[in-house]
């Protein structure tokens, strides 16, 4: 779903280093 910048920016700032920053056709490969 769409997410505003300032909520993006929120995300990024609580999740520091985990924080994966998306966007339309961005494809994450997920290995188990």
């Amino acid at each position: 779903h769409c997410t505003g910048d300032r909520a993006i920016e929120i995300f990024a700032e609580e999740y520091g280093e985990d924080f994966i920053r998306v966007g339309v056709g961005m494809v994450l490969d997920v290995e188990p």
